[in-house]
């Protein structure tokens, strides 16, 4: 079920003015006070049908996003400008390190506002989001939204190379199984080479990753795989840091294939992969980007 963040305004507004700021107990806007993450934890989960996480108490800063993520959220910006939506969660902090006054959260209203439960206030208010950003000196921030529900639209034919590295820049996030996996280059090098590049990274901060990467070639709207390849791990402090993951930082992928014996015209997409065993067996981590093809 989608989270109705209609329903979570909805429902926080109701508090505006009315509930002081702790950071000690209830943390719960009916039980008297609450702090940031406590107001934006029980707005989401009673106004907006979210599920709550695995503690009796609401999550902090540091601890919402994998609730979110659990809820069908995506991480749509991180420290970097993005066109505000009402709905958006906004996180301010440190993602490693925003326990306590070190992190602050609240919901957008608008392309410009936000409420909040805040210190600054000793309520619930609702504030342009922006000014309260340079307030506070512009920390480091972190959006999460809703995954629209229905499945996206596969990418036409591209007519044009530069039509097909538009629509691979522009490909989203993929969630399958396990994981997160991204594709970021899928072009030709000379006539007859395929450059492929992405990254993949577990669902979950502590998830389970393979040892090994391996990129699949497949035959686009089959199952029917034509190649695989090994890709050295690359570097991605960047993903790691977005998706709070506990491992390391090899999570890029990055290979060239020579695909001169496939007929021409076949269409190919990929599997991003992780494995324990060296010829690509022994998944543990798969993520097909099936909406992105090339034709050969």
């Amino acid at each position: 079920m989608t989270v109705d963040m209609n329903g979570a305004i909805n429902y926080a507004k109701q508090f505006v003015g009315k509930v002081p700021y702790s950071m000690e107990g209830p943390r719960d806007p009916e039980k008297g006070t609450a702090d940031c993450s406590s107001f934006v934890y029980w707005s989401v989960v009673r106004g907006g049908g979210a599920k709550p996480w695995e503690q009796s108490y609401a999550p902090s800063t540091m601890t919402m996003p994998k609730w979110l993520y659990d809820n069908g959220f995506e991480l749509i910006a991180d420290y970097v400008e993005w066109n505000m939506q009402k709905g958006d969660i906004v996180i301010w902090g440190d993602p490693n390190n925003s326990y306590g006054a070190a992190g602050h959260t609240g919901i957008c209203l608008d392309n410009q506002n936000w409420i909040e439960e805040t210190g600054y206030a000793d309520n619930v208010i609702i504030s342009n989001h922006d000014d309260r950003l340079a307030m506070n000196g512009y920390p480091y921030w972190q959006v999460f939204r809703v995954k629209k529900s229905s499945e996206p639209k596969p990418v036409s034919k591209p007519q044009t190379p530069s039509d097909h590295d538009k629509a691979v820049a522009a490909s989203k996030v993929v969630h399958q199984g396990n994981a997160y996996g991204k594709l970021e280059r899928f072009k030709f090098v000379g006539n007859s080479k395929v450059n492929i590049a992405g990254w993949l990274v577990p669902d979950k901060p502590e998830g389970p990753i393979g040892k090994y990467a391996e990129v699949l070639i497949m035959e686009h709207g089959t199952n029917k795989e034509l190649t695989r390849v090994a890709s050295q791990g690359i570097k991605r402090p960047d993903v790691k840091k977005a998706y709070s993951y506990k491992g390391g930082d090899a999570l890029g992928m990055d290979v060239t294939v020579d695909l001169s014996w496939v007929k021409k015209g076949t269409k190919i997409d990929v599997i991003l992969r992780r494995c324990n065993q060296s010829n690509g067996e022994g998944a543990v981590n798969d993520v097909r980007i099936k909406d992105i093809y090339l034709t050969l």
